[in-house]
């Protein structure tokens, strides 16, 4: 078996201006960006055996930012052309496209949450002192036992001999 040979028969420059082409359209295809069309020759095809083609690509989306669209659809695109004389199609099909639609996301701005974690943190903590303030918890007690006038306690718990 020797492995299926590919070629490039057509080369596709794009346009030179893909933003302005988005805007007005959003999808990328053969008409927008540059792309290659290939030609796969299979010499035998013997039953039950089956082939499956993979293709891949880089994909730069810079442009996607610059296009001001929140989605771009990227479509590609494949046709089988095969001898009808010799082999028959048992799926129907002989053209296959692929769209897959590319989103814009922008990441969130922590600033808003930290501002407002940090205020909220202060007002809460101004709320707990002013409560304690207002129970008693910080007025102190040394001046008055000084005087004479408080005798001192012992905390609750604490035994004294």
């Amino acid at each position: 078996q020797e492995p299926v040979q590919c070629r490039v028969v057509a080369e596709h420059p794009g346009v030179p201006d893909v933003p302005s082409r988005l805007q007005e359209h959003p999808v990328v295809d053969c008409a927008v960006a540059a792309c290659r069309e290939l030609q796969c020759r299979v010499q035998e095809l013997e039953p039950p055996r089956a082939l499956r083609f993979s293709l891949g690509g880089h994909l730069a989306l810079g442009w996607v930012a610059m296009a001001q669209q929140p989605k771009v659809v990227v479509q590609s695109s494949a046709r089988v052309l095969y001898d009808v004389g010799r082999y028959w199609n048992s799926e129907g099909g002989t053209q296959l496209q692929v769209q897959t639609e590319v989103e814009r996301l922008e990441p969130p701005n922590p600033l808003p949450l930290i501002l407002g974690g940090t205020v909220g943190g202060l007002v809460l903590l101004g709320l707990v002192v002013l409560v304690l303030y207002k129970v008693g918890f910080f007025k102190r007690r040394y001046k008055d036992l000084m005087e004479g006038n408080e005798t001192p306690t012992a905390p609750l718990g604490d035994p004294q001999g």
